[in-house]
């Protein structure tokens, strides 16, 4: 069984992260050295080594590799028959600069079953760099409501 996961940082900076399941749920990785910036919006996908036949729900963990904060979390729907999934959200502008692994993928199916995790190994880590200048917007204009 192979599966592979592609990770994407938005605003230029890319992190690929490609990760092949063998039949023992292990992982063997391939890093690029692009870090993750604090406040940028990581985005995994996910390719399953097979199409689901009922929906569910796919779960990735990233923590620090030294244990010093909690993981952050990225989940995301899936569709019966999707081999092809994208998670994302915002990383944390606090995140703990340096060396991060992903620490879990699973996956929960709609129909009532247990969450599977999959057993990673390999090298899963990423490294995390500093934001840049914080800017907030001042004020917003409504152009229309439907």
């Amino acid at each position: 069984m192979k599966r592979s996961v592609v990770a994407i940082v938005a605003f230029g900076v890319i992190l690929a992260c490609g990760i092949r399941i063998a039949s023992g749920q292990n992982a063997n990785t391939q890093m690029s050295k692009e870090p993750v910036l604090q406040g940028s919006i990581l985005e995994i996908t996910v390719t399953l080594d097979k199409a689901p036949n009922s929906g569910g729900e796919l779960y990735v963990d990233v923590a620090p590799a030294d244990g010093s904060s909690p993981a952050v979390n990225l989940s995301a729907s899936v569709a019966k028959g999707q081999v092809s999934v994208s998670v994302s959200r915002i990383f944390p502008l606090e995140a703990t600069l340096g060396k991060w692994i992903v620490k879990r993928i699973a996956y929960m199916p709609s129909a009532g079953q247990e969450q599977k995790d999959l057993t990673l190994s390999g090298d899963l880590s990423f490294q995390v760099g500093p934001h840049e200048e914080i800017i907030v917007p001042s004020g917003a204009k409504v152009i229309e409501i439907k």
